[in-house]
């Protein structure tokens, strides 16, 4: 799954125009998604950083001013999103068959990168960027 996503980051960086990063995009969820009739719930991590990516990179093409985060893990994605749900580390630890202190790793890791200063703070801003939904 990791690679999926890192081969679209590689793709739509070198790509020049709207169409070409729509397509390029379709493809890759696409490819994330074959041969499932429904979409898995582990899968869902994957299609919100693959669209998180489209729609920092469309900015960019758009001219818009876009802020730049370090790319989340599809863990650190996960716990952000049960963090969004009210889920205590433990929860999420139990949830995603981790331990308390990974998750603790994974959330601090998440602050880190979105330069906030709390889990709160993480999912306010993880929703604004696109990086888990509402």
């Amino acid at each position: 799954m990791i690679a999926c996503l890192e081969e679209f980051i590689n793709a739509s960086s070198t790509c020049g125009s709207e169409s070409q990063l729509l397509n390029i995009y379709l493809k890759t969820v696409e490819d994330a998604l074959r041969d499932e009739e429904r979409v898995q719930p582990r899968r869902i991590p994957l299609v919100h950083a693959l669209t998180a990516r489209y729609r920092s990179r469309l900015s960019e093409l758009q001219g818009y001013p876009t802020e730049t985060v370090k790319p989340l893990t599809l863990k650190e994605t996960e716990c952000l999103r049960w963090c969004k749900e009210g889920k205590t580390n433990w929860e999420i630890g139990e949830i995603l068959s981790i331990s308390e202190k990974t998750v603790e790793f994974h959330l601090s890791n998440t602050i880190k990168k979105l330069s906030v200063s709390n889990r709160i703070t993480a999912v306010v801003k993880g929703i604004q960027l696109g990086l888990i939904s509402i």
